[in-house]
């Protein structure tokens, strides 16, 4: 394992993709979350025939996110 990691400021962007997820759910729901891992707002997000499917991207300023099933 490398110990070299480089110096601050760390640079982090979010890529554009289609997230797709089979799921056994009635309901679902994405958060967008901030570096503290509270929600910073919610992702559109589409569940159909049992498929979950959203768009991240840079415009949400997060590299984490949450799924919530129900």
């Amino acid at each position: 394992m490398s110990t070299q990691w480089g110096r601050a400021p760390t640079i982090c962007e979010g890529i554009a993709a289609k997230v797709t997820l089979t799921l056994g759910a009635k309901a679902a729901r994405v958060h967008a979350l901030d570096g503290n891992g509270a929600r910073a707002g919610e992702v559109p997000a589409k569940l159909a025939s049992g498929k979950l499917s959203f768009e991240i991207g840079p415009q949400f300023k997060t590299l984490w996110y949450e799924i919530v099933v129900e």
